[in-house]
């Protein structure tokens, strides 16, 4: 079956340059993402069809489109509430509550006493709003965006204690192997180089082994802190920067998903 990749170029124009060379070095098609494809889908004849770029579009895609794939996005499978008791052993945060965005702000003080500060974000992939520390005497609905971004009182989010965190490093997994692999620097959220052995490595791809996929391809991060190393989170690979990630193996491992 022949491998249609769809990229919103704009979004990450620099990897969507490599990915389109690599991709169309293996025979596979290329198109750029039109926005107004939302509201009149194109029909591709016997293609794999891929989405690639802002996590928004991707699950659009995946939700809304009549491709096959489509993009891989699935968001229930990437909510923090459902993955992080798998890998509790492994998680930067030891300890987590889940709670509404209406709930925290009317009871600061009913979670973690004696933690001046804390760290928040939406249990959904999607993060309608980034994740943040806050301190517990600013908390309020504005603090935490609400009315920009969403305007449900109802959010899910997840409250945990700060951890200082040192390098980080993002894996793509596929088949529950580590395929390739990248550092990266979260403030400005650019690639350092690409990687393929070595600590952070090894623990991806034990996570991997270890993990029921959400998806057929995804990505896992991993973190330095306090002197060990730890997973972060895990992301849909349809709306993750790969950053220096090698996507000639991306794109073999788009392949073989397409002929299994």
């Amino acid at each position: 079956m022949k491998i249609h990749w769809i990229l919103e170029t704009q979004v990450l124009p620099e990897l969507h340059q490599r990915l389109t060379q690599a991709a169309e070095k293996r025979g596979q098609n290329v198109s750029a993402w039109n926005d107004d494809w939302s509201f009149r889908w194109p029909k591709f004849q016997d293609e794999f069809i891929l989405f690639h770029g802002s996590l928004g579009v991707a699950n659009d895609v995946a939700q809304n489109s009549p491709w096959a794939p489509g993009a891989f996005c699935n968001l229930e499978h990437f909510k923090c509430s459902n993955y992080y008791p798998t890998i509790a052993e492994t998680l930067i945060h030891r300890s987590w509550v889940q709670t509404t965005v209406e709930d925290f702000v009317n009871r600061p003080d009913d979670f973690y006493k004696g933690e001046a500060e804390l760290f928040i974000r939406p249990d959904s992939p999607l993060k309608p709003f980034s994740g943040r520390v806050i301190h517990r005497d600013n908390v309020s609905l504005r603090a935490l965006d609400h009315g920009f971004y969403y305007d449900e009182l109802d959010l899910p989010i997840i409250l945990t204690p700060i951890r200082q965190v040192g390098q980080e490093w993002r894996f793509v997994v596929r088949d529950q192997q580590v395929i390739t692999g990248s550092g990266y620097v979260a403030d400005g959220r650019s690639g350092t180089v690409e990687i393929t052995n070595g600590p952070a490595w090894d623990l991806a791809q034990s996570i991997a082994r270890s993990l029921e996929p959400p998806d057929p391809l995804y990505v896992l991060d991993i973190a330095e802190s306090d002197g060990r190393l730890w997973v972060m989170e895990l992301n849909p690979f349809s709306g993750a920067d790969l950053y220096a990630c090698n996507v000639v193996q991306i794109v073999e491992a788009v392949a073989k998903i397409a002929s299994s």
